[in-house]
């Protein structure tokens, strides 16, 4: 009987124990500082890693039947959409008057969803590589790195869907408007009978460039058009623009692609500022020829910094720079800046644009994030030029 009590109490007492300890441990690992690297030299080479198998089972094909709601939205998405309440097919109607580029944007974009519930979480579209193969596009914050698995809907021209639910990431850059916020997923052989595939744009963006964006808002039930925008500048993988509407209203546009005058993509929506009404996007000809370059070679994706003009360190995928502190020869900081939130232009590509007073002698102290997360700190000394 004294066996069977003691036995009975363990059951009670077991699961406070181990929650006790896992705390514990919790603790103790979230105390751990990160590695101090002091890095001069660049790695000779990028590493390689297999290529993820990708699979896939697509579900029955059926019309997409969703009302645009018009309430929540600006004049100019207005015009859009508000005379279309019945199907997305309706809308592809409308996309066709625009433009002949965007004709086929209604089969070119695809929406994200959770891979739980089925709601829509992000926009994207699909872009064709050298090779042939297909490929969707969407923002690495809001579908993750390698591995990770997603729920991807396409469509084609009448307007009918198409869920791939077991799809993978296929790599990914990192999350930050200084960083590639960009993933891409290789795309089943069925799709390329289903969707329109964008284009690249020929050129590299100019500043005063006008612009145009196409993705899934949440405030809206079907497509919407993001029209008037002007680019401010073009440097290094982050493009900043000028909206002449309040960003805010068209949260679910992260992955969108942004097309110049000729209907190719420029860009791809990775955020917003809501008080300055800027829209940040990586420069799509840079981040996609480095992630689908990479992926198709086998390669890890990995994004060089450099200092003075010569590689200083390299930030893996997944991975971005956070905080960076300026240093004086005795170790007094001079000033510091936070890079996600940096509101000027910035070439992240080319660290003496940071702090262009800095002197030969000085230190550049870079926090590396990993999904958001303090992940280690590099320190880089500054030389001559």
């Amino acid at each position: 009987m004294r066996i069977f009590t003691l036995f009975i109490c363990l059951l009670f007492v077991a699961p406070g124990a181990f929650a006790q300890k896992s705390s514990f441990l919790k603790r103790i690992f979230s105390l751990s500082r990160p590695v101090e690297v002091s890095v001069k030299v660049p790695p000779s080479a990028l590493p390689k890693a297999l290529s993820s198998a990708l699979t896939a089972r697509p579900v029955a094909v059926a019309p997409l039947l969703r009302a645009p709601v018009v309430s929540a939205l600006t004049p100019e998405i207005r015009a859009v959409v508000a005379q279309h309440k019945s199907a997305r097919t309706a809308l592809i109607s409308e996309v066709a008057k625009l433009k002949p580029a965007e004709a086929h944007m209604g089969a070119s974009l695809l929406e994200a969803r959770n891979i739980f519930t089925g709601s829509l979480i992000g926009s994207g579209f699909v872009v064709r590589s050298g090779s042939g193969r297909l490929y969707a596009v969407l923002s690495y914050h809001v579908v993750g790195g390698p591995g990770n698995m997603v729920h991807l809907r396409v469509f084609n021209e009448k307007g009918e869907s198409r869920d791939y639910e077991r799809l993978f990431v296929s790599a990914s850059g990192a999350y930050g408007i200084n960083s590639p916020d960009s993933s891409i997923v290789e795309l089943p052989l069925d799709a390329a009978d289903f969707v329109k595939p964008l284009h690249l744009a020929k050129q590299a963006p100019k500043e005063g460039d006008k612009l145009a964006a196409w993705g899934s808002p949440y405030a809206v039930q079907g497509l919407a058009r993001l029209s008037n925008l002007t680019l401010l500048n073009a440097k290094g993988v982050k493009l900043t623009i000028q909206s002449e509407q309040t960003p805010f209203k068209m949260d679910g546009l992260c992955g969108s692609p942004v097309l110049n005058e000729a209907g190719e993509v420029a860009g791809i929506i990775d955020g917003f500022h809501k008080d300055s009404l800027h829209y940040f996007a990586a420069d799509a000809r840079f981040t996609l020829s480095w992630l689908i370059g990479n992926y198709e070679q086998n390669m890890v994706p990995m994004f060089e910094y450099k200092l003075n003009g010569r590689a200083a360190f390299w930030v893996a995928s997944g991975e971005s720079v956070g905080e960076v502190r300026w240093l004086n020869s005795r170790g007094k900081v001079k000033e510091k800046v936070y890079l996600p939130q940096y509101p000027a232009p910035f070439d992240p590509a080319k660290l003496e644009e940071l702090f262009p007073q800095a002197k030969a002698g000085d230190v550049l102290e870079l926090d590396i994030l990993k999904h958001r997360e303090l992940h280690r700190t590099v320190t880089v000394e500054i030389d001559q030029p």
